[in-house]
């Protein structure tokens, strides 16, 4: 599939996408954004995204509990 080119430092803007495949462990993309998330936690830079992210990711859960 590829790979992402990582910042030394910054900030790393992401769309739902990238949190709903990472939550749901959905391959590839799940295997292609892992190395993001561990450099996030080392601090390598910062992960931003907009208060829409939280909604989109929301939908599921709120239509499951209905």
């Amino acid at each position: 599939m590829g790979i992402i080119n990582l910042p030394d430092f910054g900030a790393v803007c992401l769309d739902t996408n990238c949190f709903i495949y990472s939550i749901e462990r959905i391959d590839p993309f799940y295997s292609l954004l892992r190395p993001l998330w561990e450099a996030a936690q080392t601090e390598q830079f910062e992960i931003i995204c907009s208060e829409l992210v939280v909604l989109e990711t929301l939908v599921k859960f709120f239509t499951r509990t209905g």
